[in-house]
């Protein structure tokens, strides 16, 4: 599973949706994340998102502000997650 993460500083957030005005609406929670089954579909969702996504007062996207996948596999052997960041 995929999913379009934004850093800012050390700070984090998840791709919730498209937004007409902003481009992107991004917040906290990964649970409520937009998941993508393929990297080609992750890959074009992180073009569109650094492409589109809007600062603050239209500005454009801060310096350093930028969007990448992070992939999640599924379970292995142990029962545990494997998390790792794409980009």
């Amino acid at each position: 599973m995929f999913y379009i993460k934004r850093t800012y500083g050390p700070n984090k957030d998840w791709l919730h949706a498209w937004d007409e005005k902003w481009g992107t609406s991004c917040m906290g929670s990964k649970a409520k994340a937009m998941e993508f089954h393929s990297r080609e579909e992750a890959d074009a969702s992180c073009e569109r998102a650094n492409a589109n996504c809007r600062g603050y007062q239209d500005a454009p996207m801060p310096e350093g502000m930028k969007f990448t996948i992070h992939e999640e596999a599924a379970l292995n052997h142990t029962g545990c997650v494997r998390q790792f960041s794409v980009g």
